[in-house]
């Protein structure tokens, strides 16, 4: 009988340029995303792990994650997500997203926090990011960059100041990466500075207390939670048997050679009665003579 995995809020801090050691929360179980995010879509096997696929209904059918329902803040920790979607504070913040030739955009939770899983690039006027692919899919990435203008990096309408997908291979000749940031055991990608971003922007970004973009007060991370049981096997494969064979019939008797009849015997040859010579013989008779008896009429004579 498996265990009970307890799904327990772990801390551990990350040492950033700005402002003092911060916590990030950590859950010992991805299972305890799986009940919070159900009512906003589905959850499915993607090989084998657990995927979760939000409803069309709810994100709309030209969903982007990190493009749409949401914009960016700075943080102590560097740029966050903050969306406007009731899962955000997942999706955006555990694990990673990966786009799935039949599904479609789905999430693959992990049990890290960090600000946002994507990587960077700034520079020549452009700020761009592109989602982290899950671990076990690095070998299949294909970055999908999204860029605006530098000032724009904090707009709230994020969506409308896109950089077109024609101008987009100019903003990654020009663009460099920006350096991941490290404390300890924990690596994650904080953008462009801030103060680069304030100094071109008309507008001041907005900054948020990171402490503000965690979980919701009724996600409980300590409670206990069965593991997810595995994708059911491929059903058995059956070997059917051949359909029977019609019944064998009886071994067919040789067949006789037939021989050449023999032609019949010709018909005993008959031959003339021998002569008793014990009977005695008869002479033969004098041959009948044309003369009429007396008074018999004449016989007419035919004319030629």
């Amino acid at each position: 009988m498996p265990a009970l995995l307890l799904c327990a809020l772990i801390t551990a801090q990350l040492q950033v340029t700005e402002g003092e050691p911060i916590e990030f929360a950590e859950v010992s179980s991805t299972e305890a995303f799986v009940p919070q995010l159900a009512p906003y879509g589905e959850w499915l096997w993607l090989s084998d792990r657990r995927a979760f696929r939000p409803a069309v209904e709810l994100v709309g059918p030209d969903f982007v994650p990190y493009a749409s329902h949401g914009h960016w803040v700075a943080t102590e920790a560097g740029w966050s997500f903050v969306s406007s979607l009731p899962f955000g504070w997942a999706t955006f913040h555990y694990g990673r997203w990966w786009l799935d030739g039949d599904l479609g955009w789905v999430w693959l939770p992990d049990t890290v926090w960090g600000p946002a899983w994507v990587e960077w690039r700034y520079g020549g006027g452009y700020a761009g990011w592109a989602p982290l692919p899950p671990p076990v899919y690095g070998r299949l990435y294909r970055p999908r960059w999204f860029f605006v203008q530098a000032p724009w990096l904090g707009a709230a309408n994020l969506f409308l100041y896109m950089v077109p997908a024609t101008r987009v291979e100019l903003a990654l000749l020009v663009a460099t990466p920006v350096p991941t940031r490290r404390w300890r055991t924990h690596t994650w990608h904080a953008g462009p500075p801030y103060r680069d971003v304030v100094h071109l922007a008309s507008v001041p970004p907005e900054r948020r207390d990171m402490r503000t973009l965690g979980p919701p007060p009724n996600f409980h991370p300590a409670v206990p939670v069965r593991p997810a049981p595995p994708p059911p096997p491929p059903p058995p494969r059956v070997n059917v048997p051949p359909p029977p064979s019609s019944p064998a019939l009886p071994p067919r008797p040789p067949r006789a050679t037939s021989t050449p009849l023999a032609p019949p015997p010709p018909p005993p040859r008959m031959q003339a009665p021998m002569p008793n010579r014990d009977r005695p013989t008869v002479a033969p008779g004098p041959p009948p003579t044309s003369k009429r008896p007396p008074g018999a009429p004449a016989t007419p004579k035919r004319r030629k």
